[in-house]
């Protein structure tokens, strides 16, 4: 892997002001994608490649939505920023939004939290919450 593409690409968006917590996530994403793709020289990888990179981001690794973008956003920029190249891979942007479902805890275990709660305040919290169905917030 080439850390010196990464160091520029960093110093790259340093200079154009992102924030530590952009950069150290394009880092992150740019370091994994180079290391997958390391039998090859990133400056000659073609758009179908990557485009291939991300499928089998999605379809073997599971990976979330917010993920996905980050990834495609994270290659657009780093092909633009070094190689001063476009990397058309928008028709890979995810266009539904998931839906999942929220997790919740079954009556055995909110009743196991209650009755090993010590602190009557606390007990007061979960119980109200619990029975009235209310969001923490809402407390």
């Amino acid at each position: 892997m080439d850390y010196k593409l990464v160091e520029k690409f960093l110093t790259r968006l340093r200079v154009q002001r992102f924030s530590e917590n952009t950069i150290e996530n394009y880092k992150s994403q740019l370091i994994y994608f180079l290391k997958i793709s390391n039998q090859y020289k990133p400056e000659d990888i073609t758009d179908n490649q990557l485009e291939k990179f991300i499928i089998w981001l999605v379809n073997e690794k599971n990976i979330g939505q917010s993920y996905q973008k980050a990834m495609l956003a994270t290659l657009k920029k780093f092909y633009k920023e070094i190689f001063n190249r476009e990397v058309n891979l928008s028709h890979l942007y995810p266009k539904r939004k998931e839906n999942k479902l929220p997790k919740f805890l079954t009556q055995n275990e909110i009743k196991k939290i209650i009755d090993i709660t010590e602190n009557l305040k606390h007990k007061t919290i979960i119980t109200t919450i619990y029975s009235c169905g209310l969001r923490l917030s809402e407390l």
